[in-house]
């Protein structure tokens, strides 16, 4: 048996240091090949492939290292230093596993000029660090960067100024993942998605900002449509604008289910234009083909929105969730819902509305489908007809609890709720409510035959006590 133990060991022994063996071949076989580049012209790779990032003239380009990069099984990291490095004539073909980190946004510049920058087909690319600035593009859209099925982070940095005739003025995915995190995208234009246009894509957006970005169609900064999945918090959108619907943000195609609803937290939207519907935020109807889907709003702001219906916000399907955020000083400017117009249903829990503005009916709230509101505060929110805080149309009877209202005003009448159709569900005490079986001029005079009826029986009480012997 001794025997046996001591033949054992180097047997074991062995099988452990072949095992060391393969574990470091793996770890440098999956080791990242570096890279820096030394010059900022434009000039492709001279042998993609050979491990050497190198022109014809010896020099490595941007443009080279990506081809460089492409052309390896291994991850790569590329270090592009302080400068401003061209883009120009052919985009760049990105493949594989690819790392692009600049020496920081205010410091390193890609310029894109007469075409597409980048275009990547599956893998993944990830950009830290730097600025991706201009380009004016014929093509579909994406003038800075077109991902296809890819896994696409930016990190840090600045996307501006780009210009497409397509969709996604400066971003067009689709399928795969993108991922933007500490990034800016300002002043861009696009057809549907001034800045980014995403189809079937996974979208995750933290600590970033949209500013003056525009669509000519819909989606000022952003346009999702059928997304697998997507959550944005910690980020605004300012001053953006769609010529037709979603001043900042358009989505279509909701797969959130109630259980893990597509997000969006503690973001803000401020001053963002819709000459259509939702002047922050359009969201359209649903694709997961079970039930309907579901948007969770949280602990966000909407602000100086306008569109011509729903100011800052309009819904045409799903199930909308607003929790503990504030809407003020929104506006619709020619249709109902100063801060928020739903056709699909809607829940509110906890948000306050003030100072919105509505050139039809329900200066704050337009609900045409069903509606659940609790919890929350209307104050000064005025409407040109009826409701000046809530308008109701939508079945079955929608459910206000425990809200409260303060100086809002409706020229038709109903200032503070306006419903059509069957008495809310559940009203707290002292809430205004109307039906349209009733409205201002009957409930005028209900409430005068009320009065007359109050004295009458006052009268008819003292003449009893004067008439009891003494």
């Amino acid at each position: 048996m001794a025997t046996r133990r001591r033949r054992a060991l180097p047997l074991a022994a062995a099988a452990l240091l072949a095992c060391a063996a393969q574990v470091g071949t793996s770890r440098a076989a999956h080791a990242a090949t570096q890279l820096s580049v030394t010059s900022t012209a434009d000039a492709p790779d001279a042998l993609p492939g050979d491990g050497t990032c190198a022109t014809v003239s010896g020099a490595c380009t941007l443009r080279a290292a990506l081809e460089e990069a492409s052309a390896q099984s291994a991850p790569v990291a590329i270090a592009l230093p302080a400068g401003t490095y061209a883009i120009s004539g052919n985009p760049v073909q990105v493949n594989g596993s690819v790392t692009l980190s600049g020496a920081g946004a205010d410091t390193t510049t890609v310029q894109v000029t007469g075409a597409r920058g980048f275009e990547v087909s599956g893998g993944a690319l990830t950009l830290s660090n730097l600025t991706l600035s201009g380009s004016s593009t014929a093509k579909a859209g994406g003038a800075v960067l077109n991902a296809v099925d890819a896994s696409v982070t930016l990190s840090g940095c600045v996307v501006s100024g780009a210009v497409a005739d397509g969709d996604g003025g400066a971003l067009l995915a689709s399928g795969g993942s993108l991922t933007l995190d500490h990034t800016r995208l300002h002043d861009d234009v696009g057809q549907s998605g001034g800045a980014l246009f995403a189809v079937r894509t996974a979208v995750t957006m933290a600590s970033s900002t949209f500013d003056s970005d525009t669509a000519t169609a819909d989606g000022g900064a952003v346009f999702l449509s059928d997304p697998a999945g997507f959550s944005i918090s910690d980020t605004s959108f300012t001053s953006d604008t769609a010529n037709d619907r979603g001043g900042a943000l358009y989505v279509e195609g909701l797969t959130g289910s109630a259980a893990t609803p597509e997000s969006i937290a503690s973001s803000t939207f401020k001053g963002d234009t819709a000459f259509d519907s939702g002047g922050a935020l359009y969201v359209g109807g649903t694709s997961n083909g079970v039930e309907p889907a579901s948007l969770a709003i949280s602990k966000s702001t909407f602000s100086g929105d306008t569109a011509g219906r729903g100011g800052a916000l309009a819904t045409a399907g799903g199930v909308v969730g607003v929790d503990g955020s504030t809407f003020s000083g929104n506006r619709s400017a020619s249709s109902d819902g100063g801060a928020l117009a739903g056709t699909g249903t809607i829940s509110v829990r906890g948000s306050s509305f003030d100072h919105n503005s509505s050139d039809g009916s329900g200066g704050a709230i337009w609900a045409a489908g069903s509606a659940d509101i609790r919890s929350s505060t209307f104050t000064a929110n005025s409407a040109e007809t009826l409701g000046g805080a809530l308008a109701l149309t939508g079945e079955p009877a929608p459910t206000v609890q425990s809200v409260r209202y303060s100086a809002n005003s409706a020229q038709d009448g109903d200032a503070d709720v306006w419903r059509q159709g069957s008495p809310l569900a559940a009203a707290a005490a002292g809430q205004a409510a109307s039906s349209t079986s009733r409205p201002p001029l009957a409930l005028a005079v209900a409430a005068g035959a009320g009065a007359l009826l109050l004295v009458l029986v006052a009268a008819l009480v003292v003449r009893r006590r004067r008439r009891r012997p003494a």
